[in-house]
């Protein structure tokens, strides 16, 4: 069965050292297909449903440029996401024959999508899922150009000829372009969103646990935990997890046949199937705030304190 969905992801610069492992989570789900696009040498042999386009920052501007009729603005690399909700106009020429096209980021591993995106979803839905990390956005004429709707949002020429970064890939866009144009919208919860100013890992939605800990196995994600010392290990699923803004080291090319764990220490393979609350405390260990702070960059710092001065402006999102 051909896949429904293209999925773009743009990365300029050194490539992160767990890409081996991002190709195996797409190789995992062969019912969606990736873009990757970037403008490193990719030494890893990607999976046959990933395409590696070289693309540079300056040839993705000129792109926009001609594509879009405007001067496009891209002073740097992070600018890249407020243009993701124009990519169905883009790159017009690769998501042909798709039902769907999106946008993912490469700070991510993902789950078996198809428990979670099924064909009902894709069906019944025009956008699923509303954040950068990953979204979808059905093949029409109508949705490939509601970037351009002045009924919400900041006004399409604004986001892409200034220098700004808008987050126009996310809420207080295109989600709210959307919601104003009245289409079917997907918006459920489906992954473990790992908060960034956090030192051990824990989700950003839901409820979390002093005894839990993240692992990829038999290509699924889930998050094992127990609600309290003394109650017994339990397993939620998600479709993916998003360790944003981290410096997570992976020397690693698969994941073995056990499983990894992912914590902010890096990917470990599970030397345990039935984790001890001890076990689960030691699995998700939260490092000190020197190595937290040390793990981040100077742009992971820029975005983080946009994302609390918008929080205490009260701009926080809603679905």
């Amino acid at each position: 069965m051909p896949a429904r969905a293209l999925i773009i992801a743009i990365y300029f610069g050194k490539l992160p050292s767990w890409l081996p492992l991002w190709f195996e989570s797409c190789a995992n789900n062969p019912s969606f297909n990736w873009l990757l696009i970037s403008d490193q040498t990719i030494e890893v042999k990607p999976p046959s449903n990933v395409l590696v386009k070289h693309m540079t920052l300056d040839s993705f501007q000129k792109t926009a440029t001609q594509t879009l009729g405007l001067e496009a603005c891209l002073p740097g690399p992070y600018k890249i996401c407020d243009f993701r909700p124009a990519f169905g106009v883009i790159f017009a020429e690769e998501i042909a024959g798709y039902d769907f096209w999106g946008y993912c980021d490469l700070d991510v591993i993902f789950g078996r999508l198809d428990r979670f995106l099924t064909d009902e979803v894709l069906t019944k839905h025009d956008q699923i899922l509303v954040r950068g990390h990953l979204c979808l956005l059905r093949n029409s004429e109508t949705i490939n150009n509601a970037f351009r709707s002045e009924s919400a949002g900041p006004g399409f020429e604004n986001v892409f000829t200034q220098s700004k970064h808008y987050i126009f890939d996310e809420w207080h866009g295109i989600h709210a372009i959307m919601k104003s144009m009245a289409v079917p919208l997907y918006v459920e919860e489906v992954c473990a969103d790992i908060i960034p100013d956090r030192a051990a890992f824990k989700t950003s939605r839901g409820t979390n646990y002093t005894h839990q800990a993240f692992v990829w196995r038999d290509g699924r994600i889930e998050r094992l935990f127990r609600k309290d010392a003394n109650a017994p290990l339990e397993s939620e699923e998600r479709a993916y997890i998003h360790f944003q803004k981290r410096k997570l080291h992976s020397s690693l090319q698969t994941c073995p046949d056990c499983g990894l764990m992912l914590n902010a220490r890096g990917f470990f393979p599970i030397e345990s199937q039935d984790f001890t609350a001890e076990e689960l405390l030691a699995a998700n260990p939260p490092p000190t705030w020197l190595q937290f702070i040390q793990s981040m960059s100077i742009s992971d710092w820029r975005i983080l304190i946009g994302k609390k001065r918008r929080e205490l402006l009260g701009k926080t999102p809603v679905q």
